[in-house]
């Protein structure tokens, strides 16, 4: 719950501060407060989703620093989940705390 929260209330101060004014900015914002919420969760649901949190936050954040095009942080963001996810299906709980 707390991780859901964070998330929820961070992104409703992201769309309220940043709005309209820049697009890539609060996409990639979202983004990094997306991979942060995933780090939180990490404490109930292992390791996995932790590092998962740790790299797409990184994702994000280089994407905020960069001007590279923002598809290659939407591709690379969906390739970590989908790895994960395909990971953590196949192999869990044996990557568990």
């Amino acid at each position: 719950m707390v991780a859901v929260a964070f998330e929820a209330a961070v992104i409703v101060y992201l769309v309220k501060k940043i709005g309209d004014s820049d697009e890539r900015r609060l996409t990639l914002s979202i983004m990094l407060v997306v991979g942060l919420h995933f780090v939180i969760m990490g404490l109930a649901h292992g390791p996995l989703i932790a590092a998962l949190g740790i790299l797409t936050a990184i994702n994000a954040t280089i994407g905020l620093f960069t001007k590279a095009p923002i598809r290659a942080f939407f591709l690379s963001d969906s390739l970590l989940k989908i790895a994960f996810g395909v990971w953590m299906l196949a192999f869990y709980p044996a990557y568990t705390f």
